[in-house]
């Protein structure tokens, strides 16, 4: 779990944090790493055997550059690969736009990343902006399709029954969706939770 956000979207009921400085994000890589030695000495007395690897969030692309690779680096020394079938990422794809979005994609692709798990939600311009996130259609079919160009297998993930949504462009976000030639799109409901802040989640 990366706790990070470029932002805290108004869908939201994770306890992420928004706006942090390079040193909280450097200490909690460190501290994360830590917290697998320790573990592996304790339960295994020896190298966690991973079977499987999700990194999720908040997102953890959110990291720069320099801050994801000593994440993955570090946890993938840390545990014994050897019968690792998928190491998959959660992500905003917001975070892969530019010439530090590719970066992070590359970093991923190094350390042998196979799944990306973007949470699109929608593909219309004006519900992404209600939603509150960090990209617009466009710029999530570009981060789409640079990922599908370096090899990796894609899922993305909408939200439907939000507040300015219609039918008409939920029709058209999907249509779109099934051009992309992803490998896997999964559509969530909106959850609406009453009387909790985000505040009390963290």
């Amino acid at each position: 779990h990366v706790p990070f956000c470029i932002r805290h979207c108004n869908f939201c009921h994770l306890p992420v944090i928004v706006g942090a400085k390079a040193a909280e994000r450097a200490d909690y890589v460190e501290t994360l790493l830590k917290e697998i030695e320790l573990q592996s000495n304790r339960i295994m007395g020896q190298k966690i055997k991973a079977r499987d690897i999700l990194f999720g969030g908040g997102t953890p692309t959110h990291l720069n550059p320099s801050e994801l690779e000593r994440l993955f680096a570090g946890t993938l020394d840390r545990l014994e690969m050897k019968d690792c079938s998928q190491i998959s990422v959660d992500l905003d794809p917001g975070t892969l736009i530019g010439r530090v979005g590719l970066e992070r994609l590359q970093i991923l692709k190094k350390y042998g990343v196979s799944r990306l798990a973007m949470g699109v939600q929608d593909l219309e311009d004006g519900v992404a902006r209600a939603m509150g996130r960090s990209h617009n259609g466009e710029g999530a079919e570009l981060a789409i399709a640079r990922a599908l160009d370096l090899g990796f297998k894609v899922n993305i993930e909408f939200i439907f029954g939000y507040p300015g949504q219609t039918l008409e462009s939920w029709i058209q976000t999907i249509e779109r969706a099934v051009r992309l030639g992803v490998h896997e799109i999964q559509v969530y409901r909106l959850e609406v939770t009453p009387y909790r802040s985000r505040k009390d989640q963290l």
